[in-house]
């Protein structure tokens, strides 16, 4: 992602009704990060959790939202520090907006009818 601006997906062939995004962390590392969510036309939904795999004492958090449909949690307080949020949801696709230009993640979704 990495953007402040909006993010289309097309090509689905239909407006979806529902989209889940689930969160894959694109380097390894001690510190593990989960986050999936999902979007309505009207709704969204979030639930995060984040923690160490080492038995460190990196600090871990967790956050649910319903104003955004994925949020990624710091490795040293737990706190957010991005957030992607539902745009809305298209005749051919969906948009969403990532709040942080040095995003490092990739998203995966399923877009269902």
């Amino acid at each position: 992602m990495g953007t402040t601006s909006n993010i289309v997906v097309t090509g689905l062939g239909f407006k979806p009704r529902l989209v889940k995004l689930t969160s894959l962390p694109t380097t390894a590392g001690t510190y593990i990060q989960l986050s999936t969510g999902a979007m309505t036309a009207d709704k969204q939904y979030c639930s995060s959790i984040g923690g160490s795999m080492s038995g460190s004492t990196t600090a871990g958090g967790r956050s649910s939202s319903t104003s955004a449909v994925l949020q990624y949690l710091s490795s040293t307080n737990g706190s957010v520090t991005t957030t992607v949020s539902k745009v809305s949801l298209d005749s051919d696709g969906f948009t969403i907006k990532c709040d942080n230009t040095s995003f490092a993640y990739d998203v995966a979704y399923e877009a269902w009818q």
